[in-house]
């Protein structure tokens, strides 16, 4: 991937490589059962099991989409206590198919693939992060649409994340980031993300408790007048020992830039439905 790649890689790598020397042996363990750095529920490029049914009120051609994501974060190493690092791999596969034709083609698919290095200090988390993207037309869709104009995006990037915890199920987070090596060359590189979430007491015999989420983002390559907004709110159901396994039914709302790669320069607005499992 070049010398551009490997700077940022070795800025991630470097911290785990000063605590894993400074730590001493029993402080370690190897793949920790639970994240540190907890799932962003309103994100649309959070890697989790998912599907939801999408009724867009504004985008060019379909209306109604089912997309479905397959991915997670894995930990392979990590630091136990109250101060606690981890590094891992997070790896996702976001697709986006037409139901309103007659073999529900596939639209768009878009692959991610990461080396997250996270750490907690009290109620603070953080998220420093190593990432590729790219993004690509279905078959179906392309011989369908043979006058699109294909944009074949892919890029790597480097970002960063700071998370808060309040008391009362509350918790807020921001960050940004920066491409380091894009295609098409010309797409501007940096982006911004702030957001939020809420969590209610539990119901129904402890099983289930009411959440709402907020996430915003702005991408330089919209001159930063575009606000991605997206807003989920529903119930979950968790495992109250390893919190971060959790199942989450939403109602979601979207409008912004189009997440999905190939039509990143359509703006769209949306809502549904959405089944969200994290491991």
């Amino acid at each position: 991937m070049g010398v551009a790649i490997l700077a940022p890689m070795l800025r991630i790598l470097l911290p785990l490589l000063l605590l894993c020397a400074g730590a001493p042996a029993q402080a370690a363990e190897a793949f920790p059962r639970t994240l540190i750095f907890e799932p962003l529920s309103a994100d649309p490029r959070w890697p989790a099991f998912s599907g939801a049914m999408q009724k867009y009120f504004r985008r060019p051609g379909s209306r109604v989409l089912w997309a479905a994501t397959f991915g997670e974060s894995f930990p392979f190493a990590g630091s136990r206590g109250s101060d606690r690092w981890q590094f891992g791999l997070q790896a996702a596969v976001f697709t986006i198919w037409d139901v309103q034709t007659e073999s529900q083609e596939l639209i768009n698919t878009d692959f991610i693939v990461g080396f997250p290095y996270t750490w907690r200090r009290g109620r603070w988390t953080g998220m420093y992060r190593l990432f590729h993207v790219s993004t690509h037309l279905g078959d179906e869709f392309v011989i369908a649409n043979r006058d699109i104009a294909r944009v074949n995006l892919s890029y790597e990037a480097v970002d960063a994340k700071l998370s808060y915890d309040f008391d009362r199920g509350l918790r807020a987070y921001g960050g940004a980031g920066s491409m380091i090596r894009k295609h098409p060359p010309e797409i501007k590189p940096l982006f911004f993300q702030l957001g939020g979430e809420a969590a209610g007491p539990k119901f129904l015999r402890g099983l289930l408790r009411p959440i709402a989420a907020a996430d915003l983002q702005k991408w330089q390559q919209h001159g930063w007048q575009t606000t991605g907004v997206s807003l989920r709110a529903g119930v979950q159901m968790e495992n109250l020992q390893l919190r971060t396994r959790r199942l989450q039914l939403l109602l979601q709302y979207y409008r912004g830039r189009d997440p999905n790669g190939q039509f990143f320069a359509d703006i769209v607005e949306e809502a549904g439905l959405g089944l969200h499992a994290y491991f």
